[in-house]
């Protein structure tokens, strides 16, 4: 076995956003999955600047796709 990738600011890919205010925690999911393909094993779901209410927002959808059936390690979220 080899290790996989970690990428340490990841902005989303395939159509996902973490950055959209119209982020599902399904597409968190499907992405996740569709990274592994890729080697990606871990990432840092990254934020552009944004409202506190958007932050908000986003930052739950984030947190609920950790707390999913796929147990998704949570690395932490960053915001530039």
């Amino acid at each position: 076995a080899a290790p996989g990738f970690i990428d340490v600011q990841f902005n989303g890919a395939f159509g996902v956003d973490f950055s959209s205010t119209d982020l599902k925690v399904n597409e968190v999911l499907e992405l996740s999955e569709m990274l592994l393909k890729y080697g990606v094993t871990a990432y840092l779901p990254t934020v552009i600047s944004s409202s506190p209410e958007e932050y908000e927002r986003i930052l739950q959808v984030l947190n609920s796709s950790i707390d999913n059936q796929y147990k998704l390690k949570d690395t932490g979220s960053q915001m530039l």
